[in-house]
């Protein structure tokens, strides 16, 4: 009887624990900051087994908020910092992770709770914004010359702005030479196959791998859209590729080339399958844009 009471207790024990729901956890230091201020929130999965494949999703953009920092050292912990420059209350959110059920193992998407931050002005001290002066007269000016002079200094420097807006109009107007489109996707496709034998098993290898892998999908896009997306930031990229490829296809380029610009400009060292992954995922987006042009 003692046994089988021992026994059944490590049952339920044992089924609690398989049934644990994973939960995201928002946290931050504060929860008021001054406009330009920043603020740190950690966003933790918890009840999840550590080596589970987890996949961080952040917006582009959060509206009145924006990034200053990323730290990606832990796995299931992501530490962000903000700032915003709007004063008032608003909810930060729209961040969300990907893991596999604790039931079934079918990958679920969780949603953080939003966090309320307010932003104040700071009104102590110097910096309060609408310090009022008092009326100070203004003395006449003895020497007519002067105005004379500073007359003339403000009509010289007119035309010279001028003259130098319509030669940068010019110049901003001036036809962008491409290459031709013949070849683009084999000249593509050769990149992806030497990325394939890559072992992306250090950082600096990884951080040569996504330099290649970024470059050869701009030039692709480049050649194939007549758009200079060799210039563009990863942002400017979904902005003007959304419109000829569709939203989804352009976040979808969009979430790699931000993961290449955590290891080529932040020193992350992304897991070898995930690198491996993005060069896939990159080149299956190739293909479906060869496919709808041909």
């Amino acid at each position: 009887m003692k046994y089988s009471s021992i026994f059944l207790f490590f049952m339920i024990l044992c089924a609690g624990i398989s049934s644990a729901q994973i939960t995201p956890v928002v946290s931050g230091n504060k929860d008021k900051i001054l406009i330009g201020e920043p603020i740190t929130l950690t966003f933790e999965v918890k009840a999840i087994d550590p080596s589970a494949k987890i996949t961080w999703n952040f917006p582009d953009s959060i509206e009145h908020f924006e990034y200053l920092g990323f730290d990606t050292i832990d796995i299931l912990k992501r530490e962000i910092t903000f700032t915003s420059w709007d004063s008032g209350i608003w909810l930060l959110k729209g961040i969300s992770v990907t893991v596999p059920s604790n039931l079934n193992d079918k990958p679920q998407t969780l949603q953080f709770a939003p966090k309320e931050i307010m932003v104040e002005y700071d009104t102590t001290g110097s910096r309060i914004l609408n310090d009022i002066k008092p009326i100070m007269e203004v003395s006449a000016i003895d020497n007519p010359w002067i105005a004379y002079s500073i007359l003339a200094a403000a009509i010289i420097t007119l035309f010279l702005l001028v003259y130098l807006f319509k030669k940068w109009k010019a110049k901003q107007s001036g036809t962008e030479i491409f290459e031709p489109v013949a070849g683009a996707y084999e000249e593509f496709m050769k990149v992806i196959n030497d990325l394939k034998q890559r072992t992306w098993a250090t950082q600096q290898e990884q951080k040569a791998g996504f330099s290649e892998l970024t470059a050869a999908a701009k030039r692709f896009l480049e050649r194939n859209y007549r758009q200079p997306y060799s210039k563009y930031t990863t942002d400017e990229t979904i902005f003007h590729l959304a419109p000829v490829t569709g939203r989804e296809t352009a976040a979808q380029l969009t979430q790699v080339m931000r993961l290449a610009d955590a290891v080529k400009f932040a020193k992350f060292a992304a897991p070898q399958q995930e690198c491996s992954n993005a060069v896939l995922q990159i080149e299956k987006i190739v293909q479906q844009i060869q496919q709808q042009t041909v």
